[in-house]
């Protein structure tokens, strides 16, 4: 009888080492747990979060207000005056501080200035300025003063009046325009009238109407500037009987009884300011000198970037609501005149070139 011991062995042995690969193979292949991916809700929340925490809240420093002293004397132009409060006050709250002084001494001027503004130049100014090296001056005069901490704004009042004079030969039929002008003007040393119809002549030559009554134009109302609504009106009603048709009306003469003469009227009206309420139909243009917006620029400006010296404000023309008849065209014209008049091309006194301009 034969005995099967070893072949029984092997067949145990090859099934063993089948199930062991078996079962090696089956646990390669077990799956492993997920990583569960976050939520749309969790992935805002912790970027929230994330965000949040690097995010650190810092106060900014807010500098403090420039502090300006306003200085005015018994010759200071009222008008100059509004429109340099005018100016600062249209600045964003915080920018400035102004201080008035009508009895102007030196120690009114501390460390605590940071500028100080002569409306009107003064003949001590180079003294002052040499005096408070770190205080920035502004004045307002027709030429620059050369000083390191000294800024000059351009201006001439005879510039306006000049620009006036242009704007209604620019605008009038047949030439029939007039101005209401103060005769006791400081500045123009009682040319007022001669330059506001340099500024028309500028333009039309001799300005002599085509239909009668054959008048030489621009006419002028002059009257003091402290002169009543009452006594403005008297005088437009005096030249109306030469059918005047636009008027200019300076600063000194503007009142809602002139304005409300104008709408009884059939006549248009040029001025400084923007219309009063009532008169827009009959409201050309605006026209002045930005003196304001000078200062502000000054004001404002990196040290670095805007050295002292001359300043040239901007020609403000604010055209009004009558379609057409003040159009952009003329304003341009306008802009141009008064360049020439900064570049001495054009002298308002006179309005011929000066020599060094002629060929």
């Amino acid at each position: 009888m034969q005995k099967y011991y070893k072949p029984r062995k092997n067949r145990y042995q090859m099934i063993l080492s089948c199930l062991f690969l078996l079962i090696g193979l089956t646990g390669c292949n077990i799956p492993k747990t997920p990583q569960q991916p976050l939520t749309p809700t969790q992935d805002l929340s912790q970027l929230a979060a994330t965000e949040t925490a690097e995010i650190v809240p810092t106060s900014t420093p807010i500098p403090d207000p420039q502090k300006v002293l306003l200085v005015i004397t018994a010759d200071t132009n009222a008008g100059i005056l509004d429109r340099i409060r005018s100016g600062i006050q249209s600045l964003p709250e915080g920018q400035a501080e102004i201080t008035e002084t009508t009895a102007f001494t030196e120690d009114q001027i501390t460390e605590a200035t940071d500028v100080v503004i002569f409306p009107k130049i003064v003949e001590t100014l180079s003294e002052i300025a040499g005096r408070f090296p770190q205080t920035k001056f502004i004045t307002i005069d027709r030429t620059d003063q050369n000083l390191p901490n000294v800024w000059t704004i351009r201006y001439d009042p005879a510039f306006e009046t000049f620009l006036g004079g242009y704007a209604v030969a620019l605008s009038a039929y047949d030439w029939r325009g007039a101005g209401l002008l103060p005769n006791d003007s400081l500045f123009l040393g009682g040319r007022t009238q001669e330059v506001f119809q340099n500024g028309a002549q500028y333009f039309c030559g001799t300005c002599v109407s085509s239909i009668a009554p054959f008048v030489a134009f621009p006419l002028a109302v002059m009257l003091p500037a402290a002169a009543t609504p009452q006594e403005w009106v008297a005088g437009i009603d005096q030249i109306q009987s030469n059918y005047i048709y636009t008027y200019f009306v300076s600063e000194e003469a503007a009142s809602d009884d002139v304005y409300q003469k104008m709408l009884s009227l059939d006549v248009s009206v040029i001025g400084v300011n923007d219309p009063p309420a009532g008169l827009e139909s009959k409201w050309l243009a605006g026209i002045r000198i930005d003196l304001g917006g000078a200062v502000n620029q000054i004001l404002l400006a990196d040290p670095t970037a805007l050295a002292s010296g001359l300043v040239i404000p901007e020609l403000d023309v604010r055209l009004g609501s009558i379609g057409g008849s003040f159009n952009e065209g003329k304003k341009t014209d306008l802009q141009k005149v008064y360049a020439d008049l900064i570049s001495g091309m054009v002298f308002p006194y006179d309005p011929q070139p000066a020599d060094a301009y002629t060929k």
